[in-house]
């Protein structure tokens, strides 16, 4: 299988391949090819690296022959790689199989929650927001309480022992107190005439 490096991810190029730029910098991003069977993408064979201009939206697609693989973006070639004889790495990710799926398995439960934070971050920050908290309960500081519980809730994201266990138990758990005033707020909103 041939993909891309992606925040440590094995991301598997398909054909055609959509992929979005992380910012809307206008410069260009690199991208690391490798042939593998891990999730961990770092245990895979690295066969280079290509360039994309800056885009919206990238439409990668490739075309694969017995030794070489061309990526192209909008039908035009962007690099050409020389494959590699997987033989001997197929038989190693057999015997890492459980332990790279343990890896995957525990990263994805990590994202899920990393992305659960910075969803929210920017919107328990937002000022409006921020009102309409503090008049769901006025006088009683929920908001700063929810802030208090977020920014502790952030801290997890920063230590390396943490189980897929205690990430998805931490995500249920500070779902359980954002939603309820979340969508107090919507329902408030909601049913106020125009």
């Amino acid at each position: 299988m041939l993909g891309i490096d992606l925040y440590d991810f094995f991301h598997i190029v398909n054909d055609p391949t959509i992929l979005k730029p992380t910012t809307t910098i206008n410069k260009p991003y690199s991208f690391d090819l490798y042939q593998g069977c891990y999730y961990e993408c770092k245990h895979n064979i690295k066969l280079g690296s290509f360039t994309l201009p800056y885009k919206e939206v990238w439409n990668l697609s490739t075309s694969i022959n017995d030794t070489h693989c061309t990526i192209l973006l909008d039908d035009v070639v962007i690099s050409i790689f020389k494959l590699v004889d997987l033989t001997g790495h197929k038989k190693q990710y057999l015997l890492d199989k459980e332990t790279d799926t343990q890896w995957y398995n525990l990263r994805h439960a990590k994202n899920e929650y990393e992305s659960y934070i910075n969803a929210h971050k920017s919107t328990l920050y937002d000022e409006q927001v921020k009102y309409s908290i503090e008049q769901l309960v006025p006088g009683y500081p929920t908001y700063t309480r929810l802030i208090a519980k977020f920014e502790r809730a952030e801290q997890l994201c920063y230590l390396d022992d943490v189980t897929k266990k205690e990430y998805e138990l931490a995500l249920k758990e500070i779902d359980s107190f954002i939603s309820p005033i979340m969508q107090n707020i919507v329902i408030r909103n909601s049913d106020v005439p125009n």
